[in-house]
């Protein structure tokens, strides 16, 4: 079965189930996300290209955009997806393929900023080295990729893989570094984050997760560390979102 074929209901057959029905309160808290660990990582000038493979229902569309990003479009394999984020009005592109886009959509243009969120979990090693191998094409000089996935180190992502039939892999910083390896990139930088966002526009709950849940989160993650420790397994990070940002050897 290809690709194009498990994705083309992703919305009816995941997202729905996962998300639910109000689509604005998710796109505002993947934005939170965004606000609350990456910003500081992201290109400085606010005219560059961004592009986003696998763009799904367009919620980091929708995010870059809130941050100011003008040049931004997205891939997907699944036109139910692509159509969902045309009509939210998310500039998006449907190819059944990775490479036919890279070849026929984007080979005459390059990108600074290429994002693959939630993304390579989807395919087996040899796919997601293909897919790195094809986007070096249209990376700019000194551009990043940035990928995010679960954290293959949290002990409770196993329900993160097991939760879509699409999930096929998950990554730690060492099996994360053997991909890049074997698509000619390295990590520049690698950053933990939990599932829920520090930041939030109501004040009370802004706060609440700042000086409340944060803390709690960092019991919890000595915790995880002390019990891996008690096992003879060395747990260096136990957050369950592994953020990477690569660049081209």
């Amino acid at each position: 079965m290809k690709n194009s074929d498990r994705f083309d209901k992703y919305i009816s057959n995941h997202f729905s189930r996962v998300y639910g029905g109000d689509i604005k309160l998710t796109f505002d808290k993947r934005y939170y996300i965004w606000k609350s660990y990456l910003t500081d990582l992201l290109p400085v000038d606010k005219q560059s290209a961004v592009l986003e493979i696998g763009c799904g229902m367009g919620h980091n569309l929708y995010s870059l955009k809130r941050l100011g990003y003008n040049d931004v479009i997205g891939f997907d394999i699944s036109k139910e997806c692509v159509d969902f984020c045309n009509r939210q009005d998310l500039k998006s592109v449907y190819y059944q393929t990775e490479d036919k886009f890279i070849n026929k959509w984007v080979k005459n243009k390059k990108y600074s900023f290429i994002v693959l969120y939630d993304v390579i979990e989807h395919y087996k090693p040899d796919g997601a080295t293909k897919i790195l191998l094809l986007l070096k094409k249209i990376l700019a000089k000194d551009g990043i990729i940035f990928i995010s996935v679960p954290n293959a180190e949290y002990p409770l992502n196993s329900n993160t893989l097991y939760s879509d039939i699409t999930h096929h892999f998950m990554y730690n910083e060492f099996s994360m570094g053997q991909l890049l390896h074997l698509s000619g990139m390295k990590a520049v930088r690698y950053v933990y984050s939990n599932s829920f966002a520090l930041y939030d526009e109501n004040l009370v709950l802004h706060v609440i997760k700042r000086f409340i849940v944060r803390p709690i989160s960092c019991i919890g993650e000595f915790f995880w560390k002390i019990l891996a420790l008690s096992q003879g397994v060395t747990g260096k990070n136990m957050k369950p979102t592994m953020y990477c940002f690569a660049e081209v050897i």
